[in-house]
C-alpha cells in the first residue's frame, strides 16, 4: 500500500493544475460524502457543534413524526438505521467523534420517549431485531466512550443514566441485553469496564450480537 501511495504521489506531481482540477471535479461528482467533507473543511460557516445540534433536531423531528403515524416496531427499526446512517455521514464529514457518541445516545433516548407505548405492547418475538440493534449500538457506544479522555466522559453521565432507566422499563429489551452479555450496570461512565472492547469481541466470537 505504501508503494502504491508513493506511485500516486509521483503521478500527481506530473499532472498539470488544470488537469488536477478536472480530475477532482470528476471525483467529487461520484463521491458526494467526500464532497461534503471538503466543503465543511474549507467553505462551511457552521461549527461542528452547530451541525451536531441541527442533526439532533432532525432526529427528534423524524422520530416524533414516526410516532404520530403509529407505525410498527419494524418501521421504527428502519428509521433508526436511517438515522444511524445520517450520524455516520456527520462523523465522516466533520470528524466529530464526541458527536457520534452523543447523537447515538440521544437517538436511543428519543426513541424511548416517542415510542415507549409501542415498545411496551409489542411481543418479544416481534421485538427481537429491534432489541438486538439497540444492544449492539449500546455496546459500540460504550466502547467509544472508553477511548475518550476522562474529562470528556462525564458529559455523558446523565444521558446514560436516562438510557439505562429507559431500558429497564422494557422487559423484552432487558432479556435481550442479558442474553447477549450486556450488563446494565456498565451503562454509566464510571462503571464501563476498561476492557469492554475485549468483552464485546469474545461475545461475538461466541455467536451472540448477530
Amino acid at each position: 500500500m505504501s508503494e502504491f501511495n508513493d506511485q500516486i504521489k509521483l503521478l500527481i506531481s506530473h499532472i498539470s493544475e488544470k488537469e488536477k482540477d478536472k480530475l477532482l471535479a470528476r471525483l467529487l461528482r461520484k463521491d458526494m460524502a467526500l464532497a461534503k467533507r471538503l466543503f465543511f473543511e474549507y467553505m462551511n460557516t457552521e461549527t461542528v457543534e452547530e451541525k451536531r445540534a441541527h442533526l439532533a433536531q432532525k432526529i427528534d423531528l423524524n422520530l416524533e413524526r414516526l410516532n404520530q403515524n403509529k407505525v410498527s416496531v419494524d418501521s421504527l427499526l428502519i428509521q433508526l438505521r436511517e438515522i444511524s446512517g445520517n450520524i455516520n455521514d456527520h462523523v465522516y464529514e466533520t470528524k466529530d467523534k464526541f458527536g457520534e457518541i452523543s447523537l447515538n445516545i440521544h437517538m436511543l433516548n428519543q426513541t424511548f420517549k416517542t415510542s415507549f407505548t409501542l415498545l411496551q405492547k409489542t411481543s418479544s418475538f416481534r421485538m427481537h431485531a429491534f432489541n438486538l440493534y439497540v444492544v449492539t449500538r449500546i455496546f459500540r457506544t460504550l466502547i467509544q466512550i472508553t477511548k475518550l479522555h476522562e474529562d470528556f466522559r462525564i458529559e455523558f453521565k446523565s444521558d446514560l443514566m436516562l438510557l439505562r432507566n429507559n431500558m429497564s422499563q422494557v422487559p423484552a429489551l432487558m432479556d435481550t441485553a442479558i442474553r447477549h452479555g450486556l450488563d446494565l450496570n456498565w451503562i454509566d461512565v464510571y462503571e464501563i469496564p476498561s476492557y469492554i472492547e475485549s468483552i464485546h469481541r469474545d461475545i461475538r466470537k461466541s455467536g451472540f450480537l448477530r
